[in-house]
């Protein structure tokens, strides 16, 4: 894969933790993977193989690892911390499982918050409307979490994610509290952001009913085996 089509690259990443015991475990051993521009990446695994901890590093969110990672050709290791938080605020967008939204604003208060956050003030209404439009809630902006269904939040949490207009998307067991039909939907919305938009997505699950939305597919506990996925 030539490094022009790469939006992000692992090399020779390891990353271990002390137990109580003394000793080290390994959670992630010599692994190199590179993740192209516009595509949909799945990586599965079971709880405790090391997904959340793979996705932190990518996100710039835990920097305590050997080897490299290149993201839009900066080593993020090597980076000051307000460097990285920079990428993070306006380079990456973030998904979780737990939506996280504020009980007290709409959905459109909701991306509106997340913009103000992270410092965007330029055509910040245009964006919202944009993001609200490509998850299919313009005519449920108005409306209050509480109000909305689970996937509908989670399409909420999305949306604040890409109204900033990321370059790559990590997302953690985003359809984890949801049925595998509405997964569907979520999975489905991401494929169309990475297709239409150019924008990678990394997401994590264990839902064996998703894996085929997949462009590629990372078996989380053989390339920890095989060290290497290009």
């Amino acid at each position: 894969m030539d490094d022009k089509d790469v939006i992000l690259k692992l090399n020779n990443v390891s990353k271990s933790f002390l137990l109580r015991s003394g000793e080290r475990l390994e959670v992630i051993d010599d692994m190199s993977l590179s993740f192209p521009l516009g595509q949909l990446v799945i990586i599965k695994g079971r709880s405790g193989s090391g997904k959340t901890t793979l996705l932190n590093i990518m996100g710039a969110l835990d920097n305590d690892y050997s080897g490299e990672v290149i993201f839009d050709g900066r080593n993020l290791n090597t980076l000051k911390e307000e460097e990285r938080e920079q990428i993070r605020r306006c380079e990456m967008g973030f998904v979780f499982q737990s939506v996280a939204l504020i009980p007290i604003m709409t959905a459109y208060e909701n991306v509106d918050f997340a913009l103000r956050t992270v410092g965007m003030t330029d055509d910040r209404e245009d964006r919202i409307k944009e993001a609200l439009e490509l998850v299919g809630l313009s005519e449920r902006a108005t409306h209050y979490p509480f109000q909305l269904s689970g996937g509908e939040q989670q399409r909420v949490a999305i949306a604040r994610a890409i109204a900033k207009k990321p370059k790559i998307i990590f997302a953690d067991e985003p359809t984890g509290a949801l049925d595998t039909m509405t997964g569907l939907v979520v999975v489905k919305l991401f494929k169309e952001l990475a297709y239409r938009y150019g924008i990678t997505v990394v997401m994590t699950t264990h839902d064996e009913g998703l894996m085929d939305m997949a462009d590629i597919l990372i078996n989380l506990e053989e390339i920890n085996r095989r060290g290497t996925y290009e």
